[in-house]
């Protein structure tokens, strides 16, 4: 083959034919043989008297290979168990471990392999060993499904202890029980209010607990509290905010939940909202990209895809938090992120045929309100072609300075829409405001009328992405409005 460009990552596809027939391309492939493999596993001395296999592994630390001719670089993540894999041609490798937190120093600090060697494989290990003992505690809430009214809602919180000295506290799960009745816990809550649990838990550096909460959400149909498509539902989790930790900002996790009632089961959620804070610029936001399995055999391998914006993301700063499954994550061509989940064998099962990876990434510092970000991930059941995600569209706008009351029974449709929209309330409609992405009041209207239903003209606007305020009696609704 020629006009490839040396040390690039090429997905390949296989098609046949014969005669006028044509086959569907097959794909992407890969060609085994023709790399050279790394691997390796991460260790914490826990005990400062060398790493051995009694001590705790490291998970999410990246490992880097570059070749000290041509440059390439190859990156992985080690998984939950503390292990990474990394594939790359042949050449000299300089073998780095960027591993971000200033509490450990880490040995080999630079290691070189040569390949090809007698073998085309080698093992690189590192140690990691506490340089200053401080803490540092990290929470983190991830929504296992989409929440559809009527139907059960599951979520796992999970606390991680990010430094080298034990931590003991308690960490405080809290929801809106007026929308959503709380149903288990696993491990059961110590203690409990009308809209929170709370768990004791003791952690050692680098270790993690995880709580699976379960909810039953309010249908469209409750007679004080209905629950509707594109609600929002707010919950918060929190731990060690008075103890002496080093970043206070991952002690609080806020999930903005958008309600649906129909949802593709392979997609991509921004777990801070569609919009956040311009305080939030230069800040991490936090990625959950979903699969599953919806054919007729078990999916052998899945890969998911995910091409960042460098324009608006600091690539060095991506982490992975979660996955459902073992997995390798790789970066290549400077912005393409790769899960590979190899020999995962992802059942059919509506039970058992669903996984997800979780990843924290920030936002370059020089987005300016109203600005917005979009994204969409490419996921690979087997040899298959992609399915593609929802592009998940996040925008920078003060709207969490706004202190006043929601309204969460407001709704608008259809979104997208071309000349219309209807708005629908339980409470009666007072006024709707739409904002464009400059921040500028396009269009504005006042019902005189108290009614409870309302038809807008969007006649005279633009295609594009917009803003509505929504204001009725007792509060307000901002929900973003596309018109094509």
């Amino acid at each position: 083959m020629t006009g490839l460009t040396p040390g690039v990552l090429y997905d390949f596809y296989i098609q046949s034919e014969c005669g006028n027939q044509v086959s569907t391309l097959v794909g992407p492939l890969l060609v085994p043989g023709n790399y050279n493999t790394i691997t390796g596993t991460i260790t914490y001395d826990q005990d400062n008297n060398g790493c051995s296999v009694s001590d705790p592994t490291a998970a999410g630390v990246l490992v880097q290979a570059v070749e000290t001719t041509t440059l390439n670089q190859y990156t992985a993540h080690t998984d939950a168990n503390g292990n990474y894999t990394l594939n790359v041609l042949d050449g000299t490798f300089i073998i780095s471990n960027n591993f971000s937190n200033p509490s450990v120093s880490v040995s080999p600090v630079s290691p070189t392999l040569t390949f090809p060697n007698a073998t085309s494989s080698a093992v690189q290990d590192f140690c990691l060993t506490p340089a200053v003992m401080q803490e540092d505690v990290a929470v983190t809430i991830i929504p296992v499904n989409q929440a559809r009214p009527g139907f059960d809602s599951s979520y796992r919180v999970i606390v991680t202890n990010q430094s080298t000295l034990p931590v003991t506290d308690v960490i405080t799960f809290t929801y809106q029980n007026d929308y959503m009745t709380f149903l288990t816990a696993v491990p059961a809550a110590n203690s409990s209010t009308i809209n929170s649990l709370s768990w004791n838990f003791s952690l050692n550096p680098f270790d993690s607990e995880i709580y699976t909460l379960d909810f039953n959400l309010n249908p469209p149909t409750h007679p004080t509290f209905p629950l509707n498509g594109s609600d929002i539902l707010n919950l918060s989790a929190s731990t060690y905010v008075t103890g002496a930790d080093v970043d206070l900002t991952n002690n609080t996790f806020d999930l903005d939940q958008v309600v649906v009632n129909s949802y593709d089961p392979n997609d991509k959620t921004c777990l801070q909202g569609e919009t956040i804070d311009p305080s939030m610029v230069g800040e991490y936001l936090d990625y959950l990209i979903r699969f599953e399995n919806t054919g007729t055999a078990s999916a052998i391998n899945v890969r998911i895809k995910d091409v960042i914006d460098v324009t608006k993301f600091d690539i060095t700063s991506l982490m992975p938090l979660d996955a459902s499954h073992d997995y390798y994550m790789s970066v290549t061509n400077g912005n393409e992120v790769e899960f590979h989940f190899d020999n995962i064998n992802l059942d059919f099962n509506d039970a058992t045929n669903d996984g997800h990876v979780l990843f924290k990434i920030k936002t370059l510092g020089s987005l300016n309100d109203g600005d917005s970000f979009s994204n969409t991930a490419e996921i690979y059941f087997d040899f298959n072609f992609p399915i593609i995600t929802n592009t998940e569209i996040v925008t920078i706008m003060s709207t969490a300075s706004i202190n006043e009351t929601t309204d969460s029974s407001i709704s608008i449709y259809p979104n997208p829409t071309t000349d219309f929209i209807n708005l629908s309330s339980s409470n009666r409609l007072e006024s709707a405001t739409i904002v464009d992405m400059n921040g500028r009041v396009v269009d504005q209207v006042r019902f005189r009328e108290s009614n409870t239903e309302e038809l807008i003209s969007l006649e005279r606007l633009k295609t594009g992405l917009y803003f509505i305020k929504i204001n009725s009696d007792i509060g307000l609704k901002v929900e973003k409005l596309i018109i094509e």
